[in-house]
């Protein structure tokens, strides 16, 4: 008989530490597999990942408890594994509904969270440790290489603009980077937010996954926050989260423009999304932007 792996001798050791009698698949990635363990002691949420040695995800969630950012609870970290609350099943959290993202109390919730989460990754960036979570800022996926494929694939390279914007890039980059750095979250929707059941208090918020962590400025989260928010809400985050840097709005503009299409550019199926981003680079909104970034308008 051939003996277990390591893996498998983990695998099997957290299915008996919480009283797994039935394990679902509820997602498969390329890089990890979600269960839900139920069991006679409840039922919990597993995140496997596939690569050996810790993940990235792993390192974040204990990054941030840390630094006091509230997270879903954890109830086993291994950096292979995490192991969290069930939000189907919890009595202190659910998953956000498309509804919420129109509610002043969302915006609110979501404005805390995200000013603990940006003040952290301010003092976390001062720590000379810092370059051991392997957590890099996102503009760096905006690379010759990189735009050539995406110039390539939607058939921009003999956009004036587009030709404009890669001869810019660098300095674009540039410019960021030495602009005040934080944690971006850089994937806020709504399936990625857990919201408090308790309507006695004022409504607390949770972002979950941190596939897409980086670094950055504060603005890009919040352009990304905004983007899925709507009315009230939208109103809500802008006024709890305070006032922003304007230099950080100007260089994120072209930058999320070129970074947008680089990750579109990544896809089997090019997202929806990708659509506005396209145009801006065809009808003049990305030259407008790297003019007014550079200082040049």
């Amino acid at each position: 008989m051939t003996p277990d792996t390591p893996e498998q001798t983990e695998f099997t050791s957290l299915a008996g530490q919480f009283a797994a009698e039935q394990m679902t698949i509820l997602r498969e990635t390329r890089t990890h597999l979600v269960y839900r363990i139920s069991g006679r002691n409840g039922s919990y949420i597993l995140k496997w990942f596939l690569s050996p040695g810790q993940s990235l995800e792993a390192k974040i969630y204990h990054l941030l408890s840390q630094y006091g950012v509230p997270t879903l609870p954890v109830y086993e970290n291994t950096g292979r594994a995490l192991v969290l609350e069930d939000l189907q099943s919890s009595t202190a959290w659910r998953l956000a509904e498309p509804a919420d993202m129109e509610l002043a109390a969302t915006g609110e919730a979501l404005a805390t969270w995200y000013l603990d989460l940006h003040q952290a990754g301010r003092e976390a960036l001062k720590d000379p440790r810092w370059s051991r979570y392997g957590v890099n800022p996102w503009v760096e996926e905006i690379t010759a290489v990189s735009l050539e494929k995406a110039g390539a694939k939607f058939k921009l390279e003999k956009e004036p603009a587009w030709e404009a914007a890669v001869r810019h890039a660098p300095a674009l980059q540039a410019k960021y980077l030495a602009l005040p750095q934080t944690f971006n979250y850089n994937d806020f929707a709504a399936e990625n937010l857990a919201l408090s059941r308790d309507k006695a208090q004022p409504l607390r918020a949770i972002v979950f996954d941190f596939d897409c962590f980086t670094t950055g400025a504060a603005y890009s989260d919040f352009r990304n926050v905004l983007y899925s928010l709507q009315g009230a809400a939208k109103d809500a985050f802008q006024d709890g989260y305070g006032p922003l840097v304007e230099e950080e709005r100007l260089l994120d503009e072209p930058l999320s423009i070129l970074y947008g299409l680089v990750v579109a550019s990544q896809r089997s199926r090019v997202p929806s999304w990708a659509s506005p981003l396209m145009e801006s680079v065809i009808h003049g909104g990305l030259d407008r932007a790297i003019r007014e970034a550079l200082g040049t308008e």
